[in-house]
């Protein structure tokens, strides 16, 4: 009984003194829920991307305050951080997959476009879209979701021109995340 207990307490202790894993360094500070955006700026510096939501009217849910994704990419060998700020307050941290270098002498292919990418690494890689639009809807089953704000989806649809021997790629994003690459008409 007094092991079990006494691996309890270490299990315990050593979960205490860990912090959060997936919680982003600045410094020898963890960004914590609620910071304020220019604390989070001045501690990191200045993020590599930022894509702003304007607030919404949400029936049912009242008005979404303005939005931020801040976007950090430390290189390929760390992952990609993404801070969401509503009204200048952190509200949720995530990773979008490991970081990039940029391309060399080259624009982006059909082949490049990709299920899962983030909205920054897609512009980064492929530059602005030939067009897009955007929209808002409630999330399935109108519950939070992971990546809604209050049961919100931001949709997009972005759409590349790769020139006369390509299709064009209708690009699909869900929350800033690349959910489907379709073919579209005939480029040119």
């Amino acid at each position: 009984m007094r092991g079990r207990l006494a691996g309890l307490l270490f299990t315990l202790a050593a979960l205490l003194t860990c912090g959060d894993a997936a919680a982003m360094r600045c410094g020898s500070r963890l960004i914590q829920h609620d910071d304020l955006s220019y604390q989070v700026a001045r501690l990191c510096g200045e993020p590599d991307y930022i894509d702003r939501q304007v607030g919404i009217i949400v029936p049912g849910f009242g008005v979404l305050g303005e939005t931020e994704e801040w976007y950090y990419n430390r290189g390929p060998q760390r992952l990609v951080r993404i801070l969401t700020f509503r009204n200048g307050h952190l509200i949720r941290e995530e990773t979008a997959g490991y970081g990039f270098t940029p391309k060399s002498g080259g624009g982006c292919s059909p082949q490049d476009l990709r299920r899962g990418m983030s909205k920054y690494e897609l512009l980064h890689r492929c530059g602005p879209p030939d067009h897009r639009e955007s929209h808002y809807r409630l999330a399935p089953g109108a519950a939070i979701a992971n990546r809604s704000v209050l049961g919100v989806d931001r949709l997009e649809e972005w759409v590349y021109d790769f020139g006369s021997a390509h299709f064009h790629r209708i690009v699909r994003l869900v929350n800033g995340r690349v959910e489907a690459v379709e073919l579209g008409d005939r480029g040119g």
